[in-house]
């Protein structure tokens, strides 16, 4: 009997010993071919250039500058939305708050007085910084074009050769190429290009367009490319540039920059000289009239 069960003993632990060996030799190739599937995946859709823009305001944003604030974010796939920066708090927290959302660049929008609109472009956490005046703000809502692109599809980023002429233009063009460029293989963005980012330099100002790139029937032949603008549209005037991420060295100003608060005292001040022009004008006739010499009647006294 004691013979007996051993050798039943023995063959049960052999026949565990075969099945866990067909287990394991299954999971191995299970695995491998899942590795297989990740790299195959990864080839077809790589991903290296991975580029996160952080896009924030401040509070005090009015109707259209919010409309254009989602506008842009709707052309920047890749962005990050965050809730809206106290002004009170110092600019450099936007560092910290990229770092923990993983993000290499920021975009905020500065608003002073419910109407002055500013926007600050960096790489974080080095830098450079530029702080743009943005003017002539229209919105996709406001202007209602017929260009239509597909959601997500990654822009042709044109530059006018303007851009080339200076070296502080040349840093401009740059940073606004990281920031409006879409990297490849994103998972926000589709293969297609059908729509163009333009910016001009004009006047010391960038000024932004945005088309649609379409395709009419011409003939039997071919057909020919057209471009409809969709919007929105916008003028950034720049004021300075930063060496560092919301600081640092101050590397160039705009000498010619004028800040709003002082063209709006300029037309309260012209505004109060015509009123005084209004009123010596009003002191003027009254000495007037009162040095005309007036005849007296002589029938004044017939009826006393």
């Amino acid at each position: 009997m004691g013979g007996a069960y051993k050798r039943k003993i023995a063959e049960v632990n052999g026949s565990d010993a075969e099945s866990g060996d067909e287990l394991n030799a299954s999971q191995n190739q299970t695995a491998t071919a899942s590795s297989g599937n990740t790299d195959a995946g990864s080839k077809r859709n790589p991903y290296k250039n991975k580029q996160r823009m952080m896009v924030l305001a401040s509070r005090g944003v009015v109707q259209r500058q919010r409309h254009l604030i989602d506008d842009l974010r709707g052309l920047l796939p890749h962005s990050v939305k965050e809730h809206k920066f106290d002004s009170k708090h110092e600019l450099s927290l936007i560092n910290e708050m990229c770092e923990i959302r993983n993000c290499n660049s920021a975009m905020y929008f500065e608003v002073r007085k419910h109407s002055d609109l500013y926007m600050w472009l960096t790489r974080v956490p080095s830098g450079p910084t530029i702080k743009f005046l943005v003017e002539n703000v229209h919105t996709m809502g406001e202007l209602k074009f017929t260009g239509n692109h597909l959601n997500g599809s990654r822009p042709f980023v044109t530059f006018d050769a303007s851009f080339d002429d200076a070296p502080h233009t040349q840093l401009m063009k740059e940073l606004l190429q990281q920031s409006f460029g879409l990297p490849r293989g994103h998972r926000g963005t589709k293969p297609f290009h059908d729509h163009v980012l333009s910016f001009f330099w004009l006047d010391g100002r960038v000024w932004l367009r945005h088309y649609q790139v379409t395709e009419t029937q011409r003939d039997a032949k071919g057909s020919e490319t057209a471009l409809v603008e969709v919007g929105p549209r916008m003028v950034l005037q720049p004021i300075r540039v930063l060496q560092g991420s919301f600081g640092g060295r101050v590397l160039w100003t705009n000498t010619s920059y004028v800040p709003p608060n002082d063209k709006r005292a300029a037309l309260r001040k012209a505004k109060a000289a015509r009123y005084a022009g209004r009123l010596s004008q009003e002191e003027q006739l009254k000495e007037r009239v009162a040095s005309i010499p007036v005849a007296e009647e002589p029938l004044r006294d017939v009826f006393e």
